[in-house]
């Protein structure tokens, strides 16, 4: 299945209703479907290409906008918020996550700037069915693995302005003793092994760490947080 390069202008209005409906960044249970959906990913051969997401909101998406995910240099990682639909070249971004609704229907909750990619069609089918059959449609989804991140652990923070995702070896709390709790929201396949790759930090069950900072001023203020709080290496 080839996805358009040209994204039309509905998908990324139900984009954002669809992210809005989504559950919010508290703690999940377990489910063994992240096991079966990584044997999916396996059974293809995709394991280079997707991974498991669970899905959550930080916040709720403003009208007239989308969540878009943007790399960063200075530190390297991934800073995703929400950018005004009239602001985005429709021909420079593809769904980095794809959900399915209660309908049936695919539909993206997050992109990224660049360009889109071949999916194949009964891949697409079995994941998706999957989730489908087990009325799992709001909790997990697929996710791209983008060639331009840096394969390994991350952890993600979320501020106001949006949240930052950056590799585990550039910040200390995923290092032995660290006072914080972690939720697992992505899982990739690497060598026959399911490895959870997106921690997210969690603050006495209430959520990420966007409690350290209230009023963070976009990417700039949101690293400036992070440091103050001495979180990066």
């Amino acid at each position: 299945m080839e996805i358009s390069r040209s994204v039309e202008l509905s998908s990324l209005l139900s984009s954002r209703k669809r992210q809005n409906e989504l559950p919010d960044d508290s703690t999940f249970a377990d489910f063994q479907a992240v096991s079966d959906l990584c044997s999916i990913i396996t059974k293809y051969q995709v394991e280079d290409q997707y991974k498991v997401h669970r899905l959550h909101k930080h916040s709720m998406v403003p009208e007239g906008h989308i969540i878009l995910g943007q790399h960063t240099l200075h530190p390297p990682g991934v800073w995703v918020s929400n950018i005004p639909i009239a602001k985005v070249d429709l021909q420079n971004i593809y769904p980095y996550t794809l959900s399915i609704d209660d309908s049936g229907e695919l539909c993206p909750t997050e992109w990224r700037e660049g360009f889109h990619k071949h999916m194949q069609i009964e891949f697409l089918r079995d994941f998706f069915n999957y989730i489908q059959e087990r009325y799992l449609g709001n909790m997990f989804a697929l996710q791209y693995r983008d060639p331009q991140e840096e394969r390994g652990k991350k952890v993600e923070f979320a501020f106001n302005a949006g949240n930052f995702t950056i590799a585990s070896k550039f910040c200390v709390v995923l290092l032995a003793g660290s006072p914080y709790n972690f939720l697992q929201t992505s899982w990739v396949v690497d060598n026959g092994n399911i490895e959870g790759e997106v921690y997210c930090i969690v603050v006495e069950k209430a959520g990420h760490l966007k409690v350290i900072i209230e009023n963070s001023d976009g990417f700039k203020g949101a690293i400036c947080a992070i440091r103050n709080q001495g979180l990066l290496v």
